[in-house]
């Protein structure tokens, strides 16, 4: 990555920390523009596009090449199951954080966002499913105990 890519991808990592995603973007098609396997800036994008709530088909097609080229890069998954989570595909991703986990057990962002989004609580009565009348009433009643 020459200089000038690089001023241009913290310039819009800085953008997305304060919510100017115009910037960001337009910094990140840059750096794409120039090298197209820049996979830090794709994924980057994706992330602006999502929060923005330009295109999150888009931001998902990004994330996920992406994390397809570089599988190693625990920011990768933490941003693809961001994307997802804003999708309504919370199945997907706590599963992409999983994988992103057995590759990165320690990252901080990962855990973050997987105790964020977190998995279920195990139904009250395990010997029914979980979508039984008396496992539902019976979750709502203890959910409204804690509060």
């Amino acid at each position: 990555m020459d200089d000038n890519a690089r001023n241009r991808y913290e310039l819009a990592i800085n953008m997305i920390r304060h919510r100017q995603f115009g910037v960001a973007i337009e910094h990140l098609e840059n750096n794409l523009r120039e090298n197209k396997e820049d996979y830090t800036s794709m994924t980057l994008l994706g992330v602006a596009l999502a929060r923005s709530g330009r295109d999150l088909k888009r931001a998902e097609k990004l994330c996920s090449l992406a994390l397809q080229k570089e599988r190693d890069t625990a920011a990768f998954y933490s941003n693809l199951a961001e994307i997802w989570m804003r999708r309504g595909l919370k199945k997907k991703a706590i599963a992409t954080l999983n994988a992103g986990l057995k590759v990165a057990p320690d990252d901080k962002q990962l855990l973050r966002l997987m105790a964020r989004f977190g998995s279920r609580k195990k139904p009250v009565f395990s010997f029914l499913d979980r979508s039984n009348p008396i496992n539902r009433y019976a979750g709502a009643l203890l959910a409204s105990r804690k509060h």
